[in-house]
């Protein structure tokens, strides 16, 4: 009957966690496209196989690179989250821009830029190549990390994909 008890209070204070979490942080929605890397083997293999100059990583320093790609979270859905604190402070809008189209994260460049438009205007052809988003809509939350499954925990600088992180958003 204790353990019932405990049970119960766990659960409710999971609840209310989850729930202020979501209410107490800037929750935005992107579209989640199909990018070149979608997990851990397909990001060792596009370092690979792709040229250190067209690398659009390589554009960070070697500390910010190794930062960005050991915060990476993944699941069995894709990304879980991602950690922009190294391409908001190392990279231009276009850069950063580049690194999150390979991770299906398009959408993502202006909420880390606070919707400033700072493109040079390089077209963005996902859409006339036939990329098209996987998922209608996903939410974000802002300074949160993945921790599967299902759920996001506090991280400063970071953004849990909870659709691809397998949380229900209340």
């Amino acid at each position: 009957m204790k353990l019932l008890h405990i049970g119960m209070i766990f659960a409710i204070l999971l609840a209310l966690t989850t729930s202020a979490a979501f209410s107490q942080n800037k929750a935005s929605q992107i579209e989640i496209y199909k990018g070149e890397i979608s997990s851990a083997e397909e990001l060792s293999s596009y370092f690979r196989n792709t040229p250190a100059r067209e690398n659009p990583l390589n554009k960070l320093s070697s500390m910010g690179r190794t930062i960005f790609i050991e915060d990476l979270v993944w699941t069995d859905k894709g990304l879980g989250s991602i950690n922009t604190y190294p391409l908001e402070i190392e990279l231009d809008y276009d850069d950063a821009h580049a690194i999150l189209v390979l991770f299906g994260l398009k959408d993502m460049t202006a909420l880390i830029f606070d919707d400033l438009q700072l493109s040079s205007g390089v077209a963005d052809d996902n859409n006339e190549s036939g990329n098209y988003p996987t998922n209608n809509s996903c939410p974000l939350l802002e300074n949160y990390r993945c921790e599967p499954p299902a759920t996001c925990t506090y991280a400063h600088r970071n953004y849990c994909i909870t659709c691809n992180c397998g949380m229900a958003i209340p």
